[in-house]
């Protein structure tokens, strides 16, 4: 009999120790890896929010870069101001090299349109048909925003095959400018 009280009493004994095993061990345990893997996702979820944060802030560097690039172009085809006398030398050199005589360059007064002044330019020019056409193409292709608003071609009849044009341009400007009036 005492071979089954000693066996009962280390059954029991087991018993004990695994209960006490589990209660002081096993669930503190459970616990902590419970509560590393809560931090470990909290921790994974910051790295996602970052990291869409990030991606976010390379988006918006690129917008930024288009955006600059835009008010770049924009201030090559509208500029601040305008200088007439360098409008004219301009087209003067269009006309020169599309093989026009240039017979008069007449810079018109800024006419304010909205947020806009838009720069009339009459250009009078002597040339055949093919030159003409060049230095219309020619005039709209400037980095300057400008565009051909009228034109008047006649036959010289002084000179066969020869054609003269009258041809209003515009540019623009993005600044007011005074148009010669002081306060």
């Amino acid at each position: 009999m005492r071979s089954r009280t000693t066996d009962y009493l280390f059954v029991g004994a087991l018993a004990i120790a695994g209960v006490f095993f589990l209660q002081f061990v096993h669930r503190p345990a459970v616990r902590g890896v419970e509560s590393k893997s809560r931090r470990l996702m909290a921790t994974e979820a910051e790295i996602c929010k970052s990291d869409d944060f990030t991606r976010g802030l390379d988006d918006l560097e690129r917008y930024l870069q288009e955006f600059e690039q835009a008010l770049a172009d924009l201030d090559r085809l509208v500029p601040g101001h305008i200088d007439s006398d360098e409008r004219v030398r301009e087209i003067t050199g269009v006309a020169s090299r599309c093989g026009l005589a240039a017979t008069s360059i007449r810079p018109d007064q800024p006419v304010p349109r909205g947020s806009v002044m838009v720069h009339p330019l009459t250009v009078k020019v002597c040339g055949g048909y093919e030159q003409i056409v060049r230095f219309l193409f020619e005039v709209e292709s400037l980095p300057r925003h400008t565009r051909v608003t009228q034109l008047t071609i006649q036959r010289e009849e002084e000179t066969p095959g020869r054609l003269r044009a009258e041809i209003q341009l515009t540019s623009h400007s993005a600044a007011r400018e005074e148009t010669g009036a002081r306060s």
